[in-house]
């Protein structure tokens, strides 16, 4: 019950943000994912250490290589995400 309680939740939220969104003029929403991109590339030794510790943990849980490969980061895939 608790995590259907949780996605209801999640999913008012989402429809929250997604009016909000609606009304946001262009140039702000483009600031925003201007600013997200300026965050992951200036944090992106942060995010690949955290990436390694997440791999080695996914690796002792058992997933296979090939979810791995899917889950691991490098620096072209951290600057395709900015």
């Amino acid at each position: 019950m608790g995590t259907e309680c949780n996605l209801k939740e999640m999913g008012q939220k989402a429809k929250t943000a997604a009016r909000e969104l609606a009304v946001t003029p262009t140039e702000t929403k483009n600031a925003a994912l201007r600013a997200m991109a300026r965050d992951i590339r200036k944090n992106e030794s942060e995010i690949l250490r955290q990436n390694k510790l997440d791999l080695e943990d996914g690796k002792a849980a058992g997933l296979t290589s090939a979810l791995l490969d899917r889950l691991a980061l490098n620096g072209a895939r951290v600057e395709s995400m900015a």
